[in-house]
C-alpha cells in the first residue's frame, strides 16, 4: 500500500480442520455481508465468520 498498489481483498483460512461445507458456509456468510468495495485492500480471517 505504501507503493500505491491495491488488491481486491484477502481471506485468510487458518487450517481449523473445517469440512469443505463449513468453509463454503463461512465464505457465503462473508460474501453476504461484505461488498467488493468493502473488501478492497482489506484482510479478513474466515474464523471470524462462524455461527454466532
Amino acid at each position: 500500500m505504501r507503493e500505491g498498489r491495491v488488491h481486491a481483498g484477502i481471506v485468510i483460512i487458518v487450517q481449523q480442520r473445517w469440512t469443505p461445507g463449513e468453509i463454503i458456509r463461512r465464505m457465503r456468510r462473508l460474501s453476504d455481508n461484505r461488498t467488493p468495495a468493502d473488501m478492497r485492500n482489506w484482510v479478513e480471517f474466515l474464523s471470524d465468520w462462524g455461527e454466532e
